[in-house]
């Protein structure tokens, strides 16, 4: 019978007390987003009624942050210094002893600073700004990074497309002389074929029809082809050079360039360069 009052005693000891870090944790969380939201005044009682219901290190650091951002310095830096007395595990501690050390050097500094009146204007309400991270995981620090107007930036890359391009026309050209020199060693072919066929000296009347008429025709179209091959080599590789000398040199402005290729067509480009 003791046992059995014993353990009654005793649970109706634990579950009021987890209840209520259970309570602390939720107006915990609704402090946090009200921190986040920048509505200062109920993120500073919800904190206020967390801690005392469960006072957590984080709840104290996350009051701090609030005092700090709603610029009350003195009970910023106080909150700030129970939070890193609290915090055993070291969580927040550097960071609240720092921003406690900066919050009573500003105080230190207007208290030896005469105040100045302060002016007759009509009283505004202030606008909200959006908070810096509370203290829910890690420590976060309100100081933002300046950058001065006008300073050096880093260069964008240059894609050197008109680089890739000229290389590709380039190759072009030179599978157009290629195929040229095939179409040129096809004719002298036939050529040398109806020379050791007839001999080189003196005039030589082919049958219309023959199978060396056909041969010589097949030698001189042969021929043109690849005239036109080594012509439209020489000009695609001219354009895929002079569009690697750009991109060398960036101009600014619009090429545009054309070429011949075999069988009458034409290629028209128009590069914009930048």
């Amino acid at each position: 019978m003791t046992r059995l009052v014993l353990v009654l005693v005793l649970a109706s000891v634990v579950t009021p007390r987890a209840h209520a870090q259970e309570d602390a944790r939720a107006i915990f969380r609704r402090g946090v987003a009200a921190l986040r939201d920048g509505r200062y005044e109920d993120a500073e009682r919800a904190f206020v009624a967390s801690y005392r219901a469960d006072p957590r290190p984080a709840t104290m650091c996350n009051l701090a942050l609030t005092y700090d951002e709603q610029h009350e310095t003195r009970e910023a830096a106080e909150a700030y210094e129970r939070c890193a007395a609290t915090d055993e595990e070291g969580r927040f501690r550097a960071h609240a002893q720092e921003r406690a050390l900066a919050l009573r050097e500003e105080l230190a500094r207007e208290a030896a600073l005469p105040v100045p009146p302060e002016p007759e204007v009509e009283p505004t309400e202030p606008e909200a700004t959006p908070s810096a991270s509370p203290f829910v995981e890690a420590p976060t620090t309100t100081n933002v990074p300046i950058v001065e107007h006008g300073a050096p930036t880093e260069a964008p890359s240059r894609s050197h497309t008109l680089a890739i391009v000229g290389g590709s026309v380039a190759a072009l050209g030179a599978g157009a002389a290629a195929l040229g020199a095939v179409f040129a060693g096809r004719s002298q072919d036939g050529l040398d074929t109806l020379v050791a066929r007839h001999g080189s000296e003196g005039t030589v009347v082919l049958a219309e029809g023959s199978e060396d008429a056909a041969l010589l025709q097949d030698a001189r179209r042969d021929r043109r082809i690849a005239i036109g091959a080594y012509a439209s080599g020489a000009v695609l590789g001219a354009l895929g050079v002079t569009l690697i000398v750009l991109d060398l040199l960036q101009p600014s402005g619009t090429a545009v360039a054309a070429a011949p290729l075999p069988g009458g067509a034409m290629v028209t480009a128009r590069v914009a360069l930048r």
